[in-house]
């Protein structure tokens, strides 16, 4: 056991202290055992009568005693167990160090373009599954996604492989991206945990107002201050056009001919957009 703290009972229990409480009910268990098997003298008027009862077999002697010591082995195995469910042992010092992460991966429009190996999103997945599987003993961490919403694909835990399953349940959308009520939801779910760390998997394709309005939460006083944002950049090129909006009709005076309206954006510069 180490120097590890117990954190049960008391939160104070030394493992010398929890090695000296599982001594002396071993012990107290070991001296009731051999009281009880004590055998009572009893008077009889005619012994010849009771000789018969004197004559048990070897064997049948042997299997008695197995069973009265397998019985004393199963009440030191039951005591120990309840010992340990009523002390918790865990390690106090690394619970102390543990870190609170939440992985938020974009799904946005943008996270469907195909310069990186398959999609921006698949590579995001791929970060998020590294991230899961790199957690440290006290770490625990959430999968949440987000678009024009947020949402949560688990909640905090310490499995990582179940967290990349969660990675691996984000389905991209064609959706514009809301960091500002991402960011809402990040601050509500790291609010008052230990060591809130924020994980942004994005193409980083924010407009300048957005990015403002992320700063101010970040700022003493902002609804993420003191949570340590680290951003996983994905995506190589960092114009993107996207198109926004396509409409199609036919003119009424000529059947024949149609006409189309497309919007179209650059997100390098989201202020710019065409329509033709």
């Amino acid at each position: 056991m180490g120097n590890f703290v117990f954190a049960g009972l008391s939160g104070a229990l030394s493992s010398g202290a929890v090695a000296g409480v599982g001594v002396a009910v071993g012990l107290a268990l070991t001296g009731l055992y051999l009281l009880s098997r004590q055998r009572r003298r009893i008077a009889v008027p005619f012994a010849p009568l009771w000789a018969p009862t004197h004559g048990e077999r070897r064997a049948e002697r042997l299997a008695r005693r197995l069973r009265r010591w397998l019985s004393l082995l199963l009440q030191l195995i039951f005591a120990a167990l309840v010992l340990l469910a009523v002390l918790d042992p865990r390690p106090a010092a690394i619970d102390r160090g543990g870190r609170t992460i939440l992985i938020l991966v974009d799904r946005s429009a943008s996270m469907s373009a195909r310069d990186e190996e398959g999609t921006r999103l698949m590579h995001a997945r791929r970060i998020a599954r590294e991230l899961a599987g790199g957690l440290g003993p006290a770490d625990r961490a959430m999968v949440a996604a987000f678009a024009a919403g947020v949402t949560a694909e688990s909640g905090f835990e310490s499995d990582g492989a179940r967290l990349g399953q969660a990675a691996d349940r984000v389905l991209p959308s064609e959706e514009p991206g809301d960091l500002g009520r991402a960011l809402d939801f990040a601050a509500a779910a790291l609010r008052g945990r230990p060591r809130p760390t924020l994980v942004l998997v994005s193409d980083g394709g924010f407009t300048t107002d957005e990015r403002a309005r992320a700063g101010a939460r970040l700022d003493a006083g902002g609804a993420l201050a003191g949570v340590d944002l680290r951003f996983a950049r994905v995506g190589r090129r960092a114009d993107n056009l996207a198109i926004l909006s396509f409409a199609a009709r036919r003119y009424p005076a000529d059947p024949s001919s149609v006409e189309a309206a497309v919007t179209a954006t650059a997100i390098s510069n989201p202020k710019v957009s065409t329509t033709m």
